[in-house]
């Protein structure tokens, strides 16, 4: 009997990652392309390895406002409205309260992390020693579903172009 819970439990794990990955690929594949505008941030953190921890614009828009009116106007967590320019620029609008969207809006889920509203693509992971490859990095290119939910696929250069690593010889 244990070690059929065992397996069970096993198996519903497995499963559960497998669909975890599935819906990432599926957003990866489907999901609405948004440039972000990136804003001053940490070139590399030397605790945590290799990655760059992100800021947007956006977001440093949403903290002002913050700031600027009472916390009960602003909630701990959400939807923003973001609306996209002909290049895919995504651009803060408001904070959407289930009203009908334009044809250029779009949903982007934040919620507040360390006194800071995040989207949740703030990390972006890069080869070791490769970091200032990506200084140059102007944009971080995102796949939005329907629902507002991010994923971080790319930085990209100001002419919207993914930002690669140099090839280093070695194989992983």
């Amino acid at each position: 009997m244990r070690t059929v819970l065992l397996c069970l439990a096993a198996a519903y794990v497995f499963g559960s990652f497998c669909l975890m990955v599935e819906q990432k690929e599926a957003l990866r594949r489907d999901g609405q392309t948004v440039y972000l505008a990136l804003a001053p941030r940490d070139p590399r953190s030397l605790f945590q390895g290799d990655y760059m921890a992100l800021s947007y614009e956006i977001t440093n828009e949403m903290n002002h406002l913050q700031l600027g009116s009472s916390s009960s106007q602003v909630p701990t967590s959400g939807v923003l409205v973001i609306s996209l320019d002909n290049q895919n620029i995504g651009h803060f609008v408001r904070i959407h309260q289930e009203e009908a969207l334009a044809p250029q809006e779009h949903l982007l889920k934040f919620h507040h992390q360390d006194w800071y509203v995040v989207i949740g693509a703030e990390r972006y992971f890069i080869p070791e020693g490769s970091g200032s490859s990506f200084d140059k990095a102007v944009f971080g290119e995102l796949k939005v579903a329907p629902d507002g939910t991010p994923l971080l696929v790319a930085l990209c250069d100001k002419d919207h172009q993914p930002i690669s690593a140099p090839a280093t010889g070695f194989l992983y």
